[in-house]
């Protein structure tokens, strides 16, 4: 059963630099644990800059939790000449805590 955890403005770190990258608006959603496997959680957000999608971030919610994850680009979206968001899906890495 899919549960739908949160929506709000968080902060993504590089995980080996702990350096900020962005404060973003996420959604994520998780599967709880069950006898056959872990817990599991994804979700989304959008940036105004490319990160590379081969490094491990770190999401930390709104609500304090903090979760280590991978993103992939989803797509990117021109708005104007000069503003452009960058859609991120992010699948996280162990549990969200």
């Amino acid at each position: 059963m899919v549960t739908f955890v949160s929506n709000g403005l968080g902060t993504i770190y590089d995980t080996e630099e702990k350096d900020t990258l962005a404060k973003v608006a996420y959604r994520i959603y998780r599967n709880p644990a069950t006898e056959q496997r872990g817990e599991e959680w994804w979700g989304s957000f959008a940036i105004k800059f490319p990160v590379a999608e081969l490094d491990e971030y770190t999401l930390e919610m709104e609500d304090g939790r903090k979760g280590a994850c991978s993103l992939q680009m989803r797509k990117v979206q021109q708005i104007t000449e000069t503003l452009i968001f960058y859609h991120y899906d992010l699948t996280g890495i162990g549990v969200l805590k």
